[in-house]
């Protein structure tokens, strides 16, 4: 989850989302003809949502890490509605490294060929 405001980030490396977050404070401002305005997902699940409804279509494949690896419900879980909207495919860790297979995350990708591929966890996991 982003944490604090554009410039002002708790995290490093969010210049694009500043960008589009910027974008949507002024649009908001003229719209409803406000001085101040706040644009902010109030959980990751929803700024997750926001991104996939931006770039995808129902049955687009994806590729994300698998909840039981340390994934999020929003990765692809069949409960969420990333499962039911989007053709899933995932990925995890080696058991014994308890490391992403990034070889084996390029041959799912290369085999697949998703539109979007979520990077990253939620949960470190021994496994």
């Amino acid at each position: 989850m982003l944490k604090g405001f554009p410039g002002k980030r708790y995290y490093g490396g969010c210049e694009f989302v500043d960008i589009a977050q910027n974008l949507a404070i002024e649009r908001a401002k003229k719209i409803f003809s406000a001085e101040h305005v706040n644009v902010q997902p109030h959980s990751g699940s929803q700024a997750n949502m926001a991104v996939f409804h931006t770039l995808l279509k129902p049955g687009d494949t994806i590729l994300g890490m698998d909840l039981s690896h340390g994934g999020h419900l929003t990765h692809g879980c069949a409960v969420n509605f990333s499962g039911y909207t989007y053709n899933v495919v995932s990925y995890g860790v080696n058991k014994e490294t308890e490391l992403i297979d990034y070889e084996a995350v390029g041959i799912l990708a290369k085999k697949h060929k998703p539109k979007l591929i979520i990077v990253g966890l939620v949960l470190i996991l021994e496994l």
